[in-house]
């Protein structure tokens, strides 16, 4: 901020002004006495010290005015003291270039009082005082921070700037700008020695092998949702949360939750110029669907997504019956269930759609719902081995393995992280209003993830509850185009901006408009021949130029981070590569100088973590579909196949516990 350069130059000012007072005292009061010590030393070497001591501050400067040699002598000395104090008064930086960072990037010093702008570069003072500073050899003390840059002296001391308070990150980094070993695994390791805990969208998975055994090491409990190889990660029941509030008899959080999951499925087939008809229809059957395998499967480990698609599949087409009358089982199951069923009621609006609108929301649902036709997925979802709470009790890493080839596999991602939110706001709720362990939730690749429901309002409340958000993205345009209105807010409650690389226009200008504009001067001369003679003029005037123009930005160092922090002047921090950091050894990597031989080295070995890492053996899924006669197999919990040779599908011993639901939901 401004008041922060206005002190800073107030108290450059003390200090240089007693500087010179302190020298104008020593040299009229000691200078006199110091200079007299060599005639002392020439007369008696041995007894100099006590004999110059002795004689005394008054007598030598009385001699000034009695001997004229030893006048002489103080005077010419003064040269040199005034060349001293010319240099404690004098402001060097004037001639240093503020505003430039290196050819070709940066504009011409500033000029004039600000008429213009008054943006300019933080100093190395600001630079420390504005963020935390962190010198790897110490504690974190609990709290850690997204890393802005790191410095390493000649004695390999490493210097981290880094942000410890509750603000989120906006990281811009296109691919290949460094944001994973530059920024991102250098802030894992750091926020191991805190003890902080994290969420980290890591869509090749080199942040998860890369830092898993080191985290480990520190007593992390890591999690791995590995949508690329679910076979090589931990699972996860979307429906945990919903059968939850079932056994606790809250339907109405379980009603809540299950609409949550569909309307987050839901809008991975809504398109923009869809009527919300549309939506709200197919969301109504995906909700019905789940609060009834939440509610009526038999078993408990049947409640899970596979079970929801296979209800759809089976029991959501037509079925002609021998006599030619024509149903939807799932239509009349739903009709026989309690008027005050949690699924009847989720379903009211899909069942009173015409036939072929009601027909296209289930076709909608089911192509939504179609990856967990997939056995990988299928096992991965149907059951949950870890509670999203303890993230925010425990020292835990979790890592989404995104895989950016398989986006219908993004939902995932997208429903996990707002499942874990909602559980961690509870967990504050609980707590104080601030959850005991700070999570970190590190998004890289964001703007490739589905929407996150409610995320502007989520982003504005979160800090203050120990949820701290750090959102990487290739480009401004990727927010906007996800999140729309709603951009505007999500950027500007990121309250640090760390820019890399970019090679969107669009993302430069915004950059170069966020810098700011600072006051130049500029020259103009004219010159014009007539017919009586030649006349030329030359004048200087002021100018508004940004602190870095778009094609600067284009053309930005990478191994430097651009900081955009709120309320104060752009920074700009050296950020070298992982290979740099003591943090590299602590990983299980070692350095050799050569780069090549560094990084077939570094492969070798997260190749082999990989190897080791165990597979999960795929189990058969259970799954529940309503007891429909001659339909239904004996077991009831195996996959049900339709009858083609036209079976008569009976409901007659159906709805065999209708009591019973009569009494839990009349």
């Amino acid at each position: 901020m401004a008041t922060l350069s206005n002190k800073e130059i107030d108290k450059s000012i003390r200090i240089r002004t007693i500087s010179v007072i302190v020298v104008i005292i020593l040299d009229v009061l000691l200078l006199p006495w110091i200079i007299k010590f060599p005639s002392f030393f020439v007369k008696d070497f041995v007894n100099a010290p006590t004999l110059w001591f002795n004689y005394g501050l008054v007598r030598a400067i009385k001699d000034l005015f009695s001997q004229p040699d030893y006048l002489k002598l103080f005077l010419f000395l003064q040269l040199p003291v005034s060349a001293f104090i010319i240099w404690i008064t004098w402001n060097v930086d004037r001639l240093k270039k503020k505003n430039r960072i290196k050819d070709g990037i940066g504009g011409p010093e500033p000029a004039g009082t600000g008429q213009h702008g008054t943006s300019r570069w933080q100093n190395k003072n600001e630079m420390d005082e504005t963020v935390n500073v962190w010198y790897t050899e110490m504690p974190l003390n609990n709290k850690g921070g997204i890393v802005f840059g790191m410095e390493k002296s000649k004695g390999g001391k490493e210097k981290v700037w880094l942000n410890k308070e509750d603000r989120h990150t906006l990281i811009l980094g296109a691919t290949r700008s460094g944001k994973d070993r530059k920024i991102l695994m250098p802030t894992i390791w750091e926020l191991a020695k805190a003890g902080e805990s994290m969420i980290i969208g890591d869509p090749k998975g080199e942040s998860y092998i890369t830092t898993r055994d080191y985290l480990q090491s520190k007593g992390y409990k890591v999690i791995a949702l590995n949508l690329r190889d679910p076979a090589l990660g931990n699972q996860w029941n979307m429906l945990n949360q919903v059968n939850k509030a079932v056994d606790n008899n809250d339907i109405a959080k379980a009603s809540e939750l299950a609409w949550n999951i569909s309307n987050i499925i839901g809008k991975q087939n809504f398109g923009k110029g869809d009527q919300p008809i549309w939506q709200n229809g197919q969301e109504s059957a995906l909700a019905a669907l789940i609060l009834l395998t939440a509610f009526n499967s038999e078993f408990k480990f049947q409640r899970h997504m596979a079970t929801v698609y296979h209800l759809l599949a089976l029991y959501g087409q037509p079925v002609i019956t021998p006599n030619g009358f024509e149903f939807v089982p799932l239509l009349e199951y739903m009709n026989r269930l309690p008027i005050k069923h949690p699924a009847k009621a989720a379903f009211a609006v899909a069942s009173i759609a015409p036939y072929k609108m009601r027909a296209s929301f289930f076709t909608t649902v089911l192509s939504s719902l179609r990856l967990f036709t997939d056995p990988n997925i299928a096992d991965m979802t149907a059951k949950q081995d870890h509670e999203f709470a303890d993230i925010g009790i425990e020292k835990t890493a979790v890592f989404l393995i995104i895989p950016d080839e398989i986006s219908t596999r993004d939902v995932l991602a997208t429903l996990y992280i707002d499942q874990v939110y909602q559980s961690l706001v509870e967990l504050a709720n609980q707590r104080g209003g601030r959850i005991p362990r700070r999570v970190n939730i590190i998004l890289n690749e964001f703007g490739n993830l589905p929407p996150i429901p409610d995320f502007d309002k989520k982003l504005t409340v979160a800090g203050g509850r120990g949820i701290r958000f750090t959102l990487a993205i290739q480009d401004i345009t990727q927010i906007k185009k996800l999140y729309k209105e709603n951009a505007q807010t999500i950027t500007g409650n990121c309250h640090d901006w760390i820019y890399l690389k970019t090679a969107d226009v669009d993302t430069a200008k915004l950059i170069s408009e966020k810098t700011g504009k600072y006051t130049v001067e500029t020259e103009n001369a004219s010159s014009s021949i007539q017919s009586k003679g030649h006349s030329m003029s030359h004048g200087v005037g002021l100018a508004q130029r940004a602190l870095l123009l778009p094609d600067e930005v284009l053309r930005w160092n990478i191994n430097e981070s651009l900081i955009l922090p709120i309320s104060e002047f752009p920074a700009r921090y050296p950020l070298p590569d992982l290979s740099l950091w003591s943090a590299n050894s602590e990983l299980g990597f070692s350095s050799t100088g050569d780069k090549d031989v560094d990084m077939e080295n570094a492969r070798q070995i997260l190749e082999k973590r990989w190897d080791q890492t165990p597979r999960r053996i795929l189990e058969d899924v259970k799954i529940w579909l309503p007891d429909m006669g001659e339909s239904s197999d004996s077991e009831g919990g195996e996959f049900i196949q339709s009858n083609d040779d036209g079976t008569q599908l009976s409901l007659d011993n159906e709805m065999n516990e209708s009591d019973e639901y009569e009494k839990d939901f009349l």
